[in-house]
């Protein structure tokens, strides 16, 4: 009978093992996708519907627009209050556009502010020592204005950049009494409303800033003097949080230890757990990523990675956060590359998918259908965007012959997929939507057009890093080459940049049916190929 009962478990156990392998990895569904371009989106007009509408068909969530507090004020420059209300018409009109795409509006109260809601306005600031009762003011008139329209709020943007918030000494304190503030005067007009909190610049010491926020020191020993003798804890939904790797792979945590990008998210996550857990900052644990990008050279010789590289990158950082449960929300930042300044080689942000005249980079096509094979773990994992339940088929080739289905897979509510599976060497792998969800509106149709996504990649396990010798970022991180192990690992686009660019002009010399052609009904997408298997685990 013991035995019995025994053999009868083992085949229980073979069974549910047998089903979690075919069924997707994520048993509760991935983050939301997200968008910030408020230089598109506030400027309204065809290019604001544009990329509105472009949005909604490569399946963004979420769209995060700033409501900034000196724009929407009366008489920003004068040194006393004028009457007046504040104006949130230009917001307006792009909450409506979003949410007309049945997208949702993510809606950040920050400065500047206007002189006159500064503690000392005749210093002429708009950043120092902003009053934590007009900005309550503010908070509470914003809030009370968009209730039944925006549902979600951060509370003020990169505290701990002099930009937004000074002087920087006093920032974790000021920015503590500025959401202290806010809270209880946004809860009076809209009591279910989501307030996240932080919105942290990844290099500027944001742990720190977290520790002097929560007035505890750096071995989490209370401070009881200064700003701490009358401390009361931030309370809110959670923490939204920018983690921007720069130059950085998404697998290459930034230096300093104070610092957090997207592979040390892990140092956040026990900054935050230790303040929760002391009751020094009563929010939930998850982590909303309201900025993620990587700039491209062209057009940034400094601070951008080759567009091959983002378009790479950014497919596998939206992978390591599927991984990690507690991130609720991955934003592409930004659309558009902003245009360079008059007698400048670059300002501004580039990290759009497409460059400032309106040209895509390769990223364009791979961002609603981003595919990673993680060979060190013998898993393939996608998503089709827009979300939903969509049939996949993952499709292997191997060298000389042609493609074929190896499974056929299902994703979640969100669009996400996962499937292990035993990686063939020198195999390329692509997943293509069975339902034709890749033509899903005509805006997606006209992607045809585009280059292939089926770029061929190959997994190669990055290990080491090491600084160009005599290079470096003028924000004093080095500038990394890739050094590649030899172990096997996870997939990257290789080749050189020319070679991208000569198969996206190859592309466009066809016909954009070709593509039909190939696949009927389906569009094939992006190409991984197992050139060597086996690496290490990753956290």
């Amino acid at each position: 009978m013991p035995g019995a009962f025994v053999m009868n478990m083992r085949r229980a156990l073979l069974t549910v093992l047998l089903l979690a392998a075919a069924v997707p990895a994520a048993a509760s569904a991935g983050p939301l996708v997200g968008m910030a371009d408020d230089r598109v989106l506030l400027r309204g007009g065809p290019a604001a519907d544009q990329a509105v509408a472009a949005w909604e068909a490569d399946g963004v969530d979420v769209v995060r627009i700033f409501v900034q507090w000196d724009a929407a004020s009366p008489s920003p420059s004068a040194k006393k209050r004028p009457a007046g209300a504040y104006d949130f018409a230009r917001v307006d009109a792009a909450v409506d556009r979003v949410r007309a795409a049945g997208m949702e509006p993510l809606l950040t109260l920050t400065g500047p502010g206007p002189v006159w809601a500064m503690q000392d306005p005749s210093r002429g600031s708009r950043r120092y020592r902003p009053s934590p009762a007009r900005y309550a003011e503010f908070a509470r008139d914003a809030v009370a204005h968009f209730r039944g329209r925006v549902h979600r709020y951060i509370l003020w943007n990169e505290p701990n950049l002099s930009f937004w918030l000074a002087p920087q000494y006093a920032a974790p304190a000021m920015y503590r009494n500025l959401v202290n503030a806010a809270v209880p005067a946004i809860r009076s007009v809209d009591p279910s409303a989501q307030l996240l909190v932080g919105a942290l610049a990844p290099r500027s010491q944001p742990l720190s800033f977290l520790r002097s926020m929560g007035c505890v020191d750096a071995r989490y020993r209370r401070v009881r003097t200064g700003a701490c003798r009358t401390f009361h804890p931030i309370t809110a939904t959670a923490l939204a949080y920018h983690p921007h790797s720069v130059t950085y792979s998404p697998l290459q945590p930034f230096p300093g230890s104070n610092d957090a990008n997207l592979a040390s998210l892990g140092r956040l996550e026990s900054v935050l757990d230790r303040l929760r857990n002391a009751g020094r900052l009563r929010i939930g644990g998850g982590l909303w990523l309201d900025e993620y990008g990587y700039q491209t050279n062209p057009p940034d010789p400094f601070l951008g990675v080759s567009p091959a590289r983002q378009d790479s990158w950014l497919q596998e950082a939206a992978y390591l956060t599927w991984r990690n449960p507690r991130v609720k929300l991955l934003t592409q930042y930004v659309w558009q590359d902003e245009p360079a300044a008059a007698g400048s080689a670059y300002s501004g942000w580039q990290s759009g998918l497409r460059y400032a005249n309106g040209r895509a980079k390769p990223a364009l096509a791979h961002f609603p259908v981003p595919f990673f094979l993680d060979a060190s773990r013998s898993l393939l994992w996608g998503q089709v965007r827009p979300g939903g339940a969509h049939p996949v088929l993952v499709q292997r080739r191997t060298r000389g012959g042609s493609w074929t289905t190896v499974a056929r897979v299902g994703t979640d509510s969100r669009g996400y997929w996962s499937r292990r599976m035993r990686l063939v060497r020198g195999a390329s792998y692509r997943f293509v939507p069975a339902d034709g969800a890749a033509r899903a509106s005509p805006a997606r149709a006209r992607q045809l057009a585009r280059p292939p996504v089926g770029i061929r990649a190959r997994t190669s396990q990055i290990r080491r890093f090491r600084p160009i010798a005599g290079a470096g970022s003028p924000h004093g991180y080095p500038v990394l080459r890739r050094q590649v192990a030899p172990e096997g690992g996870h997939s990257r686009i290789g080749g050189p940049q020319d070679e991208v660019r000569a198969a996206g002009e190859e592309w466009r010399r066809e016909h954009p049916l070709r593509l039909a052609r190939h696949l009927p009904g389906h569009e094939p997408h992006q190409v991984r190929e197992a050139s060597r298997l086996g690496g290490s685990e990753r956290s």
